[in-house]
């Protein structure tokens, strides 16, 4: 069986220190996943090209709640750049941190 190194990461981490309990390891195509409803932090580690990434921000642009998306190696980054709604809260050298208010309900 192959490792799942997502798993590890989140089973490796001290319960005591999260400020969430409610994380799900997911996975699926990305490019027709759909988002659990309400605010969502999304960590994306370069992991594809533009066709499909495309297909992510739409859907995250789509979403009713509130998105903050991390970014790492950030190789598509004008897809997120050129679509309203996210605002870059912070740039580093390996990646940037986006923000998308969620709709009024």
């Amino acid at each position: 069986m192959p490792r799942n190194v997502a798993k590890e990461n989140r089973d490796r981490y001290p319960r005591e220190r999260l400020r969430s309990h409610d994380i799900r390891l997911v996975r699926a195509d990305a490019a027709t996943f759909t988002f659990p409803r309400g605010d969502l932090a999304v960590y994306l580690y370069n992991p594809f090209r533009a066709p499909v990434m495309e297909a992510v921000v739409a859907r995250l642009a789509a979403h009713r709640g509130a998105v903050t998306l991390a970014y790492h190696t950030a190789l598509e980054r004008a897809l997120i750049d050129d679509r309203p709604g996210f605002t870059p809260v912070v740039t580093y050298p390996f990646g940037t941190v986006w923000h998308k208010p969620g709709a009024d309900l």
